[in-house]
């Protein structure tokens, strides 16, 4: 007589179908774990203040309102407005939490003859100064979700003829540039780059 084995063969096919359920199972615990992380990422980056900045020509004609606004709160209603050159630089919190004591550090010709209007209405208190040749601007609670703004004016005599002979168009050249950075940290939060000459 002769003996048969009692143990079965498993069908290659079987333990293929195996390997492939173990692979796709780690492939799927990998990737659960993967998204998790990156929703907990995302999630503390929502809950930090995030400056953008923007630079426009004009204030005046521009945004009419929001500049009688802060021309009349910073008290500078005798400030011949027609006179100066004018630029404003937008300040956009699209973080997800309030930011406290921003520092705008705007580094441009003439600064300590250009007149600095901050609005109020989105920044609380706005403080202005100039320090080793640069504009220090301090704004205080600039909301989450919410656009200030900060209006420059550039008197003609600290200026080249031939940037307010086309303001428009050469608005840049006034500038080199503007950082924005927490009033209690080092790094700079965004820098705007002008072309200042």
């Amino acid at each position: 007589m002769t003996q048969q084995s009692t143990t079965a063969t498993v069908p290659t096919w079987v333990k293929l179908a195996v390997a492939v359920l173990l692979v796709l199972s780690l492939w799927a615990l990998f990737s659960a774990r993967s998204a998790t992380s990156t929703a907990n990422d995302n999630q503390q980056r929502l809950q930090v203040p995030e400056i953008q900045l923007s630079l426009v020509p004009g204030a005046p004609e521009r945004f009419p309102d929001a500049f009688e606004e802060a021309v009349g709160d910073a008290g500078a209603e005798e400030l011949d407005v027609d006179a100066l050159n004018w630029v404003t630089v937008l300040v956009r919190n699209v973080g997800g939490a309030d930011a406290e004591d921003v520092i705008l550090e705007g580094r441009m010709l003439g600064a300590d003859s250009v007149e600095a209007i901050g609005e109020t209405s989105s920044f609380q208190d706005f403080e202005v100064a100039v320090e080793e040749g640069a504009l220090q601007m301090t704004l205080n609670d600039v909301d989450a979700g919410e656009t200030g703004r900060v209006f420059l004016g550039f008197p003609n005599d600290a200026l080249p003829e031939e940037v307010v002979a086309n303001w428009a168009a050469n608005y840049q050249l006034a500038i080199d540039r503007v950082i924005a950075r927490e009033e209690d940290g080092d790094e700079p939060m965004v820098t705007l780059f002008g072309a200042a000459m």
